[in-house]
């Protein structure tokens, strides 16, 4: 329970005054400490209604729980960190927020309320989860009286979460069992043990450690006890490190002590003084440990030397806190960051979560963030939950090898385990690290290291029947790829011929191909030859013109073997057509299709030319120049124009078509007026016309 000097009208009535802390909030919280990658602890239900989910980043706050606890409380997610259930020992909900059908009637952190029929949750530290080591779907759940009820007992229910369509519930039978019938305070804890095995450790009255271990067979209800050796027997919130290092508050300081968690006992008690608090929290690497109402650092690093670890205490808010700004709980949560429940009394009570961002950090250096979430409700509670220990991944077994043994012939074989000083047992009952075998089959043997680790490892022995079939050379088409697959089980290597090492090969170019397959030292080989042919598809002739009244030969070929189709509708390798267009052909063939065009255009090929009979080269603009007259689509393919004088001799020459005489000799004289002779040849560029060969007469005049 926890105690403020407040009016009781303000709190429940059947809560007692415990401890005489002036102007000072008192809860304990008892909890294994462990860090751990997973996300068991990624809920928090606890206080009335409260609820951060640390599956997001940053970590969210909702007050949207059913929790009902004045203090102790736990929650228990899986490792995926997906929400299982939420319990304050006499009370259990599954992950949607309703309690269990079986869930009734559960003892254990009380007082019942008068007011609602429920237990108010007053047991300081005394509710906690630990999971079953033989069954995965079970979990115990720990559950002590609190002060104010007239019992001092612990009790456990037992809750398999394959019951109730898999939302869990407690198995009948299994509920209000006695771990310990009286005697126990409200401080618990919980550590880890070796083999998957887990410790549940209740405090009594008599100042000791009772510590009952949980297996795969259960929990054994024979505590080992252990009794401190300084005559203090007020131990109260206690962590215990993975390490085996436990730290429990007493009223004389903070005492240090070492858990064994193969035998379940406590040793070497050490008191550092100067340390108090209702509650405290380690850092991550355990060195520093945060504690008291008024927030302090003490430098746990320091030991052994004690009174260094008392002196390094550091005020971790600036400004200081007073008994009206005090905090409450601090709970690492599954970020490596620690979280403060902080109550600020006055004219009206606010309940605030701050933060300690880098808790592995010297003093300030750890850094305090306020505020990071403030809770809907003003109700007050003091405990942000228990830690949850999960199971490890491996279970018992903490390694797993299978050894592939190839047998070439038929021989027998040495199987050795791998690990060293151990005990042994093989499948054929032998319990040497070595077995000889002579026949193929799957062999294991287990071995047993002292700290009760369990190493199973398989044999597997086989003969060496290795078969390997490239098949037959293969064509292929470009663009498309060729995958060989020569994976078998049990080969060890794949080496083809360009170095390449994986169990298939896919080809997309020519070339020849082989592989080596083995297993350890046998082995076997093969090739192929893949030859990647690209399709060509070709139209001769190219793009092309006709003239009016010709055809042309359109021929295709490929060097596929195909059927070809024309978009004129004709099948076949040629056509002839007359007509201008775009001409398209496609070929089908093992590679698919593939397709080709060729554009035919249609010209006037008449290169008939026209020729006057006078010009008159008077600049005058008008018939200055004598030229023959073609037709505009006449292209020349070759063109001679000559112009004679009536003595026969050459007074005008050209090779250009559009470049006609103007009247001048070759000299450049003025040409007399009088009769001139031409000769025009000319052949067009097109079509299959005869060459052009044009005489006559011309005029000069002036």
């Amino acid at each position: 329970m926890f105690y403020i000097y407040r009016p009781v009208s303000q709190f429940y009535p059947l809560v007692d005054m415990k401890y005489n802390f002036y102007f000072f909030l008192f809860f304990t919280l008892i909890t294994c400490y462990e860090v751990s990658a997973q996300g068991e602890n990624n809920h928090w239900h606890f206080g009335y209604g409260h609820h951060i989910d640390f599956n997001a980043a940053p970590p969210v706050y909702a007050p949207n729980s059913n929790m009902a606890s004045l203090e102790s409380c736990a929650t228990v997610s899986d490792a995926q960190g997906n929400l299982l259930f939420y319990t304050m020992g006499c009370r259990i909900w599954d992950r949607n927020g309703d309690e269990m059908p079986n869930a009734t009637g559960l003892l254990g952190n009380g007082p019942v309320s008068p007011m609602t029929g429920f237990g108010i949750g007053s047991s300081a530290a005394g509710v906690q989860v630990l999971p079953h080591p033989g069954n995965r779907n079970q979990y115990y759940v720990f559950s002590v009286d609190a002060i104010e009820s007239a019992a001092s007992a612990v009790y456990y229910h037992l809750v398999d979460m394959s019951l109730n369509n898999g939302l869990g519930d407690v198995v009948p039978g299994e509920k209000n069992n006695i771990v310990l019938p009286q005697g126990c305070t409200e401080f618990t804890v919980t550590a880890r043990g070796s083999c998957n095995t887990f410790w549940f450790i209740a405090i009594t009255a008599a100042g000791k450690f009772n510590a009952y271990k949980i297996d795969a067979h259960g929990i054994n209800l024979n505590p080992v006890i252990s009794s401190p050796t300084l005559g203090l027997t007020d131990m109260k919130y206690t962590r215990i490190t993975e390490t085996g290092i436990a730290y429990s508050m007493t009223m004389q300081g903070l005492l240090r002590t070492t858990f064994d968690g193969i035998t379940g006992t406590f040793s070497n008690y050490e008191l550092i003084p100067g340390i108090w608090g209702p509650t405290f929290e380690l850092s991550p690497d355990h060195q520093k440990l945060y504690c008291g109402s008024i927030l302090k650092q003490w430098d746990l690093g320091l030991y052994p030397d004690i009174p260094a670890i008392t002196g390094s205490a550091v005020d971790m808010v600036p400004g200081g806190t007073n008994f009206q700004n005090a905090f409450m709980n601090q709970r690492l949560g599954p970020d490596g960051k620690i979280y403060l429940l902080r109550t600020t009394t006055g004219s009206t009570l606010t309940l605030n979560i701050d933060r300690i961002d880098q808790p592995n950090a010297p003093g300030l250096a750890a850094g305090y963030t306020p505020q990071v979430f403030t809770l809907a409700s003003n109700r007050i509670f003091a405990s942000l939950g228990a830690h949850f220990i999960g199971l490890s991944p491996l279970d018992t077994v903490e390694n797993k090898k299978i050894i592939d043994t190839l047998l070439c012939k038929d021989e027998p074989v040495t199987l050795k385990s791998p690990h060293a000083n151990r005990s042994y047992l093989w499948s054929n009952g032998d319990k040497t690290r070595e077995t000889i075998v002579n026949a193929a089959g799957v062999y294991y043997v287990y071995s047993y290291s002292p700290d009760c680790k369990v190493y199973s490892d398989s044999f597997k022995v086989t003969y060496a029947n290795l078969d390997l079939d490239l098949g037959n050379d293969t064509l292929l088409c470009a663009g498309d790829t060729y995958t060989l697959d020569v994976s078998q089980p049990g080969v060890t290597t794949y080496t083809w011929n360009d170095g390449s090492n994986a169990p298939q090969k896919t080809i997309a170019a020519s070339g020849t191909y082989s592989v080596t397959i083995g297993r350890e030292h046998c082995f076997i080989s093969d090739t192929i030859v893949v030859e990647v042919r690209s399709p060509l598809l070709t139209i001769t002739p190219g793009d092309t013109f006709i003239c009016n009244q010709e055809q042309v030969v359109l021929q295709t070929s490929s060097n596929f073997e195909s059927r070809f189709s024309w978009n004129t509708g004709a099948e076949g390798s040629t056509i002839t057509t007359g007509q201008q267009g775009i001409y398209v052909v496609t070929a089908r063939n093992v590679c698919g299709t593939q397709a080709d065009s060729v554009r035919v255009a249609q010209l006037n090929c008449d290169c008939q030319p026209t020729m006057p009979s006078a010009f008159s080269p008077n600049g005058d603009g008008k018939n200055d120049v004598f030229l023959p007259l073609l037709q505009a689509a006449c292209t020349t393919k070759s063109y001679e124009l000559h112009i004679y004088n009536r003595y026969g001799q050459l007074v005008f020459s050209s090779n250009q078509p559009g470049v006609g005489w103007d009247g001048t000799y070759l000299n450049g004289r003025t040409a007399e007026l009088g009769v001139y002779y031409y000769i025009l040849k000319l052949e067009g560029s097109y079509g299959n016309r005869a060459p052009v060969l044009a005489k006559g007469e011309l005029t000069l005049v002036r």
